[in-house]
């Protein structure tokens, strides 16, 4: 079951319910896939001009980084997503950049406010997730370089 990541897209969590595998969460309601969250990143870049390693290539090299790296996967629409701990981590949870209204502690862990003021918790740190976000600021003013620059 193909999913396209879209404006509505607020985060991809990996689930193991029985025939699922992700859990899609948008403005509009919660859908479930069959396909693990990696595959519908994957699925998406390729329909939009580049594998998910060949974006993971790219950003590599924009962030002299090899983990948790940010995915652009619809530059036209600005649909960036990144993982909030190592994408293999059970509890790793895809954001979508520009759905994130805010971001605070909560004990140990970090609270995400999403853009229609549902939460979800993350379970990582504060500091992680503010340097994710601040790692996929990086990516977009990279490629919002290059287009200007077209």
């Amino acid at each position: 079951m193909f999913y396209k990541i879209n404006e509505k897209t607020q985060a991809l969590m990996k689930v193991d319910e029985n025939y699922y595998r992700t859990k899609i969460i948008e403005e509009d309601g919660i859908k479930y896939s069959p396909l693990s969250p990696l595959k519908i990143l994957d699925e998406n870049c390729i329909m939009n001009g580049a594998s998910l390693e060949g974006r993971t290539q790219t950003v590599k090299e924009i962030l002299n980084s090899k983990s948790k790296l940010p995915i652009p996967v619809l530059l036209q629409k600005g649909i960036y997503m990144f993982p909030t701990t190592s994408a293999k981590n059970s509890n790793c949870i895809w954001l979508s950049y520009y759905q994130i209204k805010q971001y605070v502690q909560n004990g140990k862990q970090a609270l995400v406010y999403l853009s229609d003021d549902k939460s979800i918790d993350v379970k990582t740190s504060w500091n992680q997730l503010d340097s994710q976000i601040k790692r996929t600021s990086q990516v977009i003013a990279y490629f919002h370089r290059l287009f200007l620059n077209m």
